[in-house]
């Protein structure tokens, strides 16, 4: 897959109103209303980096993976399907939601999240935080950087990264734990620009 940015994440959430105060008052993120009672976090030009969706247990729904093209689009479709991955194919209401012109939907080998989507629309507003921050760095990025588990095969989740996501090897790092047990941590990144993708055999985080 050419990816081009990590485009947006999914949140789930019981309801939207702590994520609102957060977002707003701790972060100094622009904040407004998305379908279905969403609430989209707003950092830069795009319409949102991070849609909370109510009626959920707290945590990351999906990562939203941006090409470029629709011919980008249709070739990681069938790069995916051909590697024996199950898509969901994305709808016109959650292409709404999403703002972008298509989506679809898989997960990794871990059961993590995933979205490939192309066509981002803007809603042509600039952003201006309420808590007068000067802005966040995105660019050609996007959010840049997410951080998944891999408790049940890390090796598997490191090569599915490598072989689909045109991510490059960076580095390994060991960590020692108590009783002699250590902790694996790859770093990824999307070639040719720098998306980072960290793969921890514990903990989830994602930052912006």
């Amino acid at each position: 897959m050419k990816i081009a940015e990590l485009s947006y994440l999914l949140v789930g959430a019981p309801e939207v109103a702590e994520w609102k105060f957060y977002a707003e008052k701790v972060l100094g993120t622009m904040v407004q209303d998305g379908p279905e009672g969403a609430l989209y976090v707003k950092i830069d030009h795009r319409a949102f980096r991070i849609a909370v969706l109510p009626g959920h247990d707290n945590g990351l729904l999906a990562s939203g993976w941006l090409v470029q093209t629709k011919d980008d689009f249709e070739a990681a479709k069938a790069e995916l399907t051909g590697s024996g991955v199950e898509l969901v194919e994305g709808t016109a209401q959650g292409a709404q939601l999403r703002k972008v012109q298509g989506y679809i939907s898989f997960k990794d080998p871990e059961g993590h999240g995933h979205e490939v989507a192309w066509g981002p629309i803007s809603d042509f507003l600039p952003f201006v935080s309420p808590a007068a921050v000067s802005g966040f760095v995105t660019g050609e990025m996007g959010l840049g950087h997410v951080v998944l588990t891999a408790v049940k095969d890390f090796d598997a989740q490191a090569a599915f990264w490598t072989d689909h996501g045109s991510f490059a090897l960076s580095d390994i790092l060991h960590i020692p734990m108590p009783e002699g047990n250590q902790r694996r941590k790859t770093r990824q990144s999307a070639i040719p620009t720098h998306r980072w993708k960290k793969i921890r055999n514990r903990r989830m985080y994602f930052i912006f």
